[in-house]
């Protein structure tokens, strides 16, 4: 389920962009809970969770991934079971690093307008060579991405969670860094 191509490194700062699922399997419908880990400043992919369990059992892998990389800045996507994630990485996994977006709310939001916004700056990303990974299955997931009455997605019977984990951290990396992350340490070494 966790596939790492890079260790993080002291002192480097880094996202989680995370597409969250139900975790369940019925029949052929299944979805998967992603998280994408990128380093700030020069975008490497550094590792890939995929991963199917219910939310709350989600939520304590993305902690214990944010943990490991410096106690990185989750993006979770808030939309459908976004919300339990949330719950499950303050309440359970008393994790403090969760992306706040521009209305004051925990988690990012998958709108038209953002959707759209945020698909088409990773797509640039990848064709300008900005965006490298060494993970086949997102790669996978990126060819199989089409546009289907208007609306970027997976291909039938195929998947997206990688794409749309990858493309969320991508768009928050290309953000200014808030004035308060720069002292990682200081604000979550305690936890």
């Amino acid at each position: 389920a966790l596939r790492i191509f890079h260790r993080p490194e002291r002192g480097k700062l880094y996202v989680i962009g995370s597409d969250t699922a139900e975790g369940l399997n019925v029949g052929n419908d299944h979805d998967y809970g992603t998280g994408v880990v990128f380093e700030r400043g020069t975008g490497r992919h550094m590792a890939t969770l995929r991963i199917q369990v219910p939310a709350w059992v989600f939520g304590a892998k993305l902690a214990q991934l944010g943990r490991m990389f410096n106690y990185a800045e989750i993006v979770v996507e808030r939309n459908q079971h976004g919300g339990s994630v949330i719950q499950s990485l303050e309440q359970n996994a008393h994790y403090r690093n969760i992306y706040m977006a521009p209305d004051g709310k925990l988690g990012w939001v998958t709108g038209p307008a953002s959707r759209v916004a945020m698909l088409d700056r990773f797509d640039e990303a990848v064709n300008k060579g900005y965006f490298q990974t060494d993970d086949t299955m997102l790669l996978g997931e990126m060819k199989v991405f089409v546009i289907i009455n208007g609306k970027p997605q997976a291909a039938p019977n195929q998947h997206d969670d990688l794409v749309f984990g990858a493309g969320i951290g991508w768009d928050v990396i290309c953000r200014p860094l808030p004035k308060s992350s720069l002292d990682i340490s200081a604000r979550f070494g305690a936890q």
